[in-house]
């Protein structure tokens, strides 16, 4: 899909959604600190907690929006350009307010759009609309209020039975990655699978004794783990060529829904060590060595991998027990082989291991 038939897609969807249920993004305006809106483009004039109705209008052009022209202005020097999504809110007393959002799910403002809005904004008379953007990630502009796609999703999930329009709204985000997956609510949770890795990472140690280089952590797993949720939303590591953990299941467009599963991986080298084998040397040893077949092809950067077939939040002592089996399998198989011998073919300097927690 085009970056701007998505977006024009997006904004009609919720519109859409805001007029079945104003509830969601009511409360995400209510979820943006006070310190954190603009003066520059407008704070709400009425109480948002008070408002009762809500009505969002698509593409408004800047020449329709609003009521009143401050002293005098000719209409024929307003910007010809449109608004994309433009909210109005009535509180229970009749008093309205007006929101201009601009919607933005990949590109960026194109011109002079959001000072040609701000300037229009100074033009009207009450009820003078306040400006926000609705991005990926971040605002577009210093001087503008902006919320996140993610805070958005938030206020959907903070509200009671929200009408079905933002549940496929919120499914169309997470299927384009707009947000991300809802498939573990806090990192915390990542700290309940700890003594999992730990015991690996022991096992790791245990079954590989003399490797010519560790591959187990030596220190500085657990910010290992911590670190690659927080920043790829997924909770595994690399043990040379291994990878393990915890990944989103599923390869669909739906794969948040999915969950977690854990799983296993071997790929042909190590991007810390700067070492890699041709692919066949792997699936050589594979074939040769007898790994069940269990295991199967994985997609880039991993050769071989096996998911495992306990629930992720299966006790730790099964899953603990389902990856120490598949450590074994890759040892007996003898398919890290030919990664240890091209490190041991390769001078170590100062004949000194690599850094333990880095491979």
């Amino acid at each position: 899909m085009r970056v701007a038939t998505l977006e024009d897609f997006t904004t009609e969807a919720l519109a859409i959604a805001i007029r079945h249920d104003g509830r969601p993004f009511i409360q995400a305006l209510k979820n943006i600190p006070d310190a954190n809106w603009k003066k520059e483009s407008g704070v709400p004039s009425i109480d948002i907690a008070s408002i009762a109705h809500v009505m969002a209008s698509t593409q408004v052009s800047l020449q329709a929006a609003g009521h009143t022209i401050r002293d005098g202005k000719d209409e024929a020097k307003i910007p010809p350009g449109r608004l994309d999504l433009v909210v109005e809110m009535r509180d229970q007393s009749g008093e309205v307010d007006i929101a201009w959002v601009e919607v933005k799910v990949e590109a960026g403002t194109s011109g002079n759009q959001l000072t040609d809005y701000l300037n229009r904004r100074e033009t009207l008379s009450r009820p003078q609309p306040f400006l926000l953007t609705l991005t990926k990630d971040r605002s577009l502009d210093s001087r503008v209020t902006g919320i996140s796609w993610a805070q958005l999703v938030d206020a959907v999930s903070d509200a009671e039975q929200p009408h079905q329009s933002w549940l496929d709204l919120v499914d169309f985000l997470r299927a384009r990655k707009v947000v991300a997956g809802e498939v573990m609510a806090e990192p915390t949770e990542v700290d309940a699978w700890l003594p999992v890795f730990q015991a690996v990472n022991k096992a790791i140690e245990a079954i590989w004794r003399d490797p010519p280089r560790s591959l187990h952590f030596a220190s500085g797993l657990e910010d290992a783990v911590r670190g690659a949720y927080r920043s790829e939303h997924r909770a595994y590591v690399t043990a040379g060529p291994i990878a393990y953990g915890l990944r989103p299941a599923g390869d669909d467009a739906m794969w948040w829904k999915s969950g977690w599963e854990w799983w296993i991986a071997v790929g042909t080298g190590s991007a810390y060590q700067e070492a890699w084998v041709p692919e066949d040397q792997v699936l050589a040893a594979a074939k040769t060595g007898g790994l069940p077949s269990t295991w199967v092809r994985a997609g880039d950067p991993y050769l071989l991998e096996i998911p495992c077939p306990c629930a992720p939040h299966a006790p730790a002592e099964t899953v603990i027990g389902w990856l120490y089996a598949a450590l074994e399998e890759l040892r007996d198989a003898g398919v890290l082989e030919p990664y240890h011998q091209k490190l041991q073919a390769r001078p170590t300097p100062n004949g000194q291991g690599a850094d333990p927690s880095k491979s």
